[in-house]
């Protein structure tokens, strides 16, 4: 049984929850509506040795402001044919709208890193990378490199 306890703390660090122990197990949001959090981003196949984190915190106004910071990023075209560029989606939980295009990850090629500064009005998104050939696209290709779910603390919006 704490077997148990302890695999599912360890895939609710990975998803950004924290895991309450009581007479049950439950599971909570990280993070307060005025405090930060960070969050591991996963990745994927497509580039298994990417790292990364999304630090998040609440603003005055209610909004999230997100810091994306990214190691171990090949080059887009290695990632998928005729991409240039890396893209960053959120895309709220909390209903069914499409993912938006925040901007492009700003990558330094000869280290291999990028970072990504943004705000979304959403508290619980899922944020996720694509390789792309063009930053304005409106929809997210199947390039996708790394994801989080982020939830920060207070009322899905």
């Amino acid at each position: 049984m704490d077997r148990m306890f302890a695999r599912a703390r360890h895939l609710a660090a990975g998803l950004g929850l924290v895991a309450l122990a009581g007479t049950g197990l439950g599971i909570g949001l990280a993070g307060c509506a005025s405090g930060g959090q960070q969050t591991p981003l996963a990745s994927t196949p497509r580039v298994p040795a990417a790292t990364g984190q999304v630090d998040t915190k609440v603003t005055d106004n209610g909004n999230t402001q997100f810091n994306i910071k990214v190691e171990h990023l090949a080059p887009p075209d290695r990632v998928a044919n005729g991409t240039n560029s890396y893209v960053v989606w959120v895309r709220p939980l909390a209903s069914d709208q499409p993912p938006q295009n925040m901007g492009a990850l700003q990558v330094d090629p000869d280290r291999l890193t990028g970072r990504f500064s943004g705000t979304t009005p959403y508290r619980q998104f899922q944020l996720s990378i694509t390789a792309e050939q063009d930053t304005t696209t409106t929809s997210p290709s199947q390039n996708q490199v790394l994801s989080a779910m982020v939830s920060q603390g207070g009322p899905p919006k």
